[in-house]
């Protein structure tokens, strides 16, 4: 039977689950939280703690969080007849690892094209100087006389 441990986050911070308990699956680990909610934010407000904001992350054995359950949020609704609940499809690994060479890929393909954009621009100044450049020094020369002497 699978370990679920609900990790409970509150503005003060994390305080994790170590011992975790086994449950056929997520569904009902769900709705044994819901069960236990009255009576956990009963005693969260006996201690002087806000419940606002705060929130039960249900994760599995190897931590990742499948469910993330706001403590008010449940309160407020009740317990439902049948949550909306699924696990996430298992992730092959070489599928991830190909997800996150595509990400870098792109974000190399996106730093490739600003530094394009800016090679193109310095060159066009550069250009732009050299047109503004070459009248003056053939004037200089004398190759050139004033009145033939016109700036772009």
């Amino acid at each position: 039977m699978p370990v679920f441990y609900f990790h409970l986050r509150m503005a003060e911070g994390v305080e994790p689950d170590e011992a975790g308990l086994d449950f056929p699956d997520l569904e009902a680990a769900y709705l044994d939280l819901c069960d236990g909610l009255p009576a956990l934010l009963g005693e969260l407000v006996r201690q002087g703690r806000d419940p606002a904001g705060g929130s039960f992350a249900i994760a599995n054995g190897v931590g990742e969080v499948l469910l993330e359950v706001p403590l008010l949020g449940e309160l407020v609704r009740g317990r439902p007849r049948r949550p909306s609940v699924r696990p996430p499809a298992p992730v092959d690994p070489a599928l991830a690892a190909a997800r996150r060479l595509l990400e870098r890929t792109r974000a190399a393909d996106r730093l490739d094209a600003e530094c394009r954009r800016a090679s193109a621009a310095a060159l066009a100044r550069s250009y732009a100087l050299l047109r503004q450049l070459r009248p003056r020094s053939a004037l200089l020369r004398g190759e050139r006389d004033e009145a033939d002497f016109q700036p772009w």
